[in-house]
């Protein structure tokens, strides 16, 4: 996992080399990478850095196979992971609005794939975001002027989009469907003024197919 630093010239990666597991900054034009955090036998997937610098937002899988939500201060001395969310539901996701003071998530403690948005980092205030379909993917666009995210209906992946106000308390306009994307695609990201969608194809994928083999006992008494 990989995150944009907010220079522009780096990645917040998390990598694994023989048994040792750190976060680094990665260099995105060499590759070179300076330390971060040393990791203790998780596994952490960098979501977003703040637009100011300060925090860097994770999941972390535990020992149980749940995901928890942590975050980094980043403008710390000594940078170390704290936790924002950590129930015995899966929490993912992490995306920290323009402002810094509200996140998006996602959760499955009603048994369901929900979207959830609360202050940040102390949390306290969570609001649910409802929607037909199964939750896929929540973003900040415009600044903290839209709250975009997918979700999963029966055709496909939808994008809908949210007007929102971020002070002084949190305001979400009516839900906007914006358009479907192709079937093919398999991930995509966006400018952050929302003009422009850069979609990631998956290409020559192999289409799963079942094979029925009848009497195939007598074919294996036959073979040599």
């Amino acid at each position: 996992g990989a995150a944009w630093a907010r220079n522009d010239r780096e990645l917040a990666a998390f990598v694994i080399s023989g048994s040792s597991r750190s976060l680094v900054w990665m260099d995105a034009e060499s590759g070179r990478e300076r330390p971060l955090l040393a990791v203790a036998g998780s596994f952490i997937q960098p979501i977003l850095a703040s637009y100011d610098g300060r925090f860097l937002t994770l999941n972390e899988q535990g020992a149980g196979g749940k995901y928890d939500i942590r975050y980094l201060r980043l403008d710390a001395a000594q940078p170390k992971l704290s936790g924002y969310l950590e129930t015995p539901a899966n929490e993912t996701g992490g995306a920290l609005s323009a402002g810094g003071d509200w996140i998006a998530y996602f959760s499955d403690a009603s048994g369901a794939q929900e979207r959830w948005l609360d202050r940040f980092p102390a949390g306290g205030e969570p609001r649910r975001i409802p929607a037909d379909g199964t939750a896929a993917g929540a973003f900040w666009m415009r600044g903290d002027a839209e709250l975009l995210y997918v979700v999963a209906e029966k055709a496909g992946y939808v994008i809908y989009t949210r007007s929102t106000r971020t002070k002084p308390t949190l305001e979400l306009g009516a839900p906007q469907r914006r358009f479907a994307l192709p079937l093919d695609i398999i991930d995509f990201t966006f400018t952050p003024d929302g003009d422009r969608f850069v979609l990631l194809r998956g290409a020559g994928r192999l289409v799963p197919s079942l094979t029925r083999v009848e009497n195939w006992a007598a074919q294996l008494e036959a073979a040599p």
